[in-house]
């Protein structure tokens, strides 16, 4: 237990999330899972990727800033192959309002340290959205506004959104791609770190 909270806190000194006691992430993968689908995406900024990422070289259950006390933090993935909307990360505007980021903002993305995607190796343990509500313990409105905004949005998460309660190894992650500013590609050495063998570097 020892361990899991020193990564926990090495994460949150990496600017990651917050954290109460209630919200500790879960080490042994609760009852439903499934093996992942094809083409299962997980979506962060550069800030995160340098970070807490590098350091403990896996994808670490954090929780969210609408999580509540008592909720599990997951690692949130999705079949799109473009980020949600309703997973957009904030910027701070200069008159101090939190807004969602432009992905062709290059400002924006200077902010965030650019994007990054990871694609999931299939047949990882996942649970779907209908697991999350479940085992999350998340309150029900804010699941209901999760359905609801996504069909806004012309999206459908309970097709194509999936997490993990526990810590995802970086080693069983098959690709990690970047956002160029007008389409993703396979990470290279330009963006300042390097994928092999299931271990993130610095170049």
């Amino acid at each position: 237990m020892s361990g899991q909270k020193d990564r926990l806190n090495r994460q949150l000194r990496a600017g990651i999330g917050r954290f109460v006691e209630s919200n500790r992430p879960l080490e042994v993968i609760p009852k439903g899972s499934q093996s992942a689908p094809l083409g299962l995406y997980h979506y962060t900024i550069g800030r995160k990727l340098g970070g807490g990422i590098m350091e403990t070289q896996s994808l670490y259950p954090m929780p969210d800033y609408h999580s509540t006390i008592g909720e599990r933090p997951v690692v949130w993935f999705s079949l799109q192959a473009e980020m949600e909307p309703t997973a957009a990360k904030g910027i701070l505007s200069p008159d101090g309002d939190v807004v969602p980021a432009d992905m062709r903002n290059p400002i924006h993305l200077a902010i965030m340290k650019g994007m990054f995607r990871f694609l999931l190796k299939a047949k990882t343990k996942v649970h779907n959205i209908y697991g999350y509500k479940v085992h999350s313990h998340v309150k029900p409105f804010v699941f209901n506004g999760f359905i609801s905004l996504e069909r806004q949005n012309g999206r459908n998460a309970e097709r194509d959104w999936y997490v993990s309660f526990v810590e995802i190894p970086l080693t069983a992650i098959e690709r990690i791609d970047t956002w160029t500013g007008e389409q993703w590609e396979p990470l290279s050495d330009r963006s300042g770190f390097r994928f092999k063998d299931g271990v993130l570097a610095p170049v």
